[in-house]
């Protein structure tokens, strides 16, 4: 599975129906409420927000205890105070308020932009223009809010692309963390930050850690779209692909796979494939994506260098068999 180079969580406001990720993170104002009046006008930090439910868990200023809850239509992003302006009288300036909307809607088009660049050929540009768009997201909207978390994920899988993994991984980290609190480690927005996160400790040699990362997305793709939907065998054929570079880093020099981890890879690109086969039949080889081709290669070969181990291998005929039903074979 490739970096997660597109996210679209954003759309421009006054879409409400989209609107809602857009103020995670987001100093706002609260108004239109039937229940408390008393608390239309205060301002607090929108921290969480409840998919089901539709709510914002927000943090009211000067209020004490839980979370208050709230609809989205509720809330409106509160204007930054002027110098004058006191904590004592926090009210929204409806023209600020405007002002900070066409923001909010310029850094989603200059986002779509990047992404074009990037679709054109042009990732250092892509990168430039990301890299800037992060810095002005992270001082408009905050570093939590999902639109600036977006153009960071991005970011930081314009650079993996690029091969500059050391500046890729923090920003990789950042965004799991930061998305992993707010909106939980299964939401599909944390999942594919996982991706990039999984892909960058494989290409930067650290195959226990992205073995671990790879195994979160696989098994959160399996609970949330069952274990032979496209997405999961991709996520299965990534973590097999760690697996077998972990077993081979393992190794000491001149000495076969560490067993453990190249039997469980074994076991899982012979099910990806068998998926397949079942899906495609005869018509299968024509089917397999590349990735799960060069996954299949690389497991076999990985047995085969030592050819004493074969036999020694546990689900190493099955191996065989499914990558002649699903790679050899074509109608």
């Amino acid at each position: 599975e490739r970096p997660v180079l597109k996210e679209t969580a954003f759309s421009p406001l006054p879409r409400k129906q989209q609107a809602a990720p857009l103020l995670l993170g987001v100093r706002v104002v609260i108004n239109g409420l039937v229940s408390k009046p008393e608390l239309n006008g205060a301002i607090g930090l929108a921290k969480t927000f409840d998919e089901k439910k539709q709510r914002y868990g927000v943090k009211v200023d000067g209020v004490a205890g839980n979370l208050l809850a709230l609809r989205p239509e509720n809330l409106s992003p509160a204007p930054k105070p002027r110098a004058e302006e006191t904590a004592a009288a926090p009210t929204a300036d409806a023209s600020s308020t405007d002002s900070l909307e066409a923001l909010i809607n310029d850094i989603g088009t200059r986002h779509e932009r990047a992404l074009a660049l990037k679709d054109a050929g042009q990732p250092g540009e892509a990168s430039n223009l990301l890299a800037n768009l992060m810095v002005t997201a992270r001082r408009v909207l905050g570093h939590d809010n999902e639109e600036t978390l977006a153009i960071t994920n991005n970011l930081s899988a314009m650079l993996q692309l690029q091969g500059k993994h050391k500046e890729a991984a923090p920003l990789a980290e950042e965004v799991v963390e930061r998305r992993r609190i707010s909106l939980g480690p299964k939401h599909p927005l944390t999942v594919n930050a996982l991706v990039n996160l999984g892909s960058l400790c494989l290409n930067c040699g650290e195959t226990a850690r992205s073995v671990e990362v790879r195994r979160k997305v696989f098994e959160a793709r399996e609970e949330s779209l069952g274990r032979t939907d496209a997405s999961t065998l991709l996520a299965m054929d990534n973590l097999a692909m760690a697996l077998v570079s972990h077993a081979v880093e393992q190794a000491p020099a001149g000495e076969p796979p560490t067993l453990e981890p190249l039997e469980e890879s074994v076991a899982l690109i012979t099910e990806e494939l068998m998926a397949y086969v079942k899906q495609h039949g005869k018509d299968c080889a024509a089917k397999v994506p590349a990735e799960s081709r060069q996954t299949g290669s690389k497991v076999f070969n990985a047995v085969m260098k030592h050819p004493e181990l074969g036999i020694e291998v546990k689900g190493y005929y099955e191996l065989v068999a499914a990558l002649q039903k699903a790679v050899l074979t074509s109608s």
